[in-house]
């Protein structure tokens, strides 16, 4: 039987696994990604995704933050 885990390349190498995503979600393979984006180009896909987690996590806490606002209100009125 052929082991199911993860090459471990992929488990110690983070940009490894970032190219894997990057291909995925621009449907091409990771060999096609890097044969045609610049490593500038890579670099700025990094950075944007960064960016946009970031920023999905303040969205996140910010409507925690209001439901638990509202959620009080109601408990003082009664």
């Amino acid at each position: 039987r052929a082991s199911m885990r993860p090459p471990k390349a992929l488990l110690r190498d983070p940009s490894l696994r970032f190219e894997f995503t990057l291909a995925k979600m621009l449907g091409m393979t990771r060999a096609e990604l890097i044969a045609r984006m610049s490593g500038n180009e890579f670099a700025h896909w990094v950075a944007y995704l960064i960016l946009e987690r970031r920023d999905e996590e303040r969205a996140m806490r910010r409507s925690k933050s209001k439901q638990q606002a509202m959620q009080m209100s109601r408990q003082a009125r009664g």
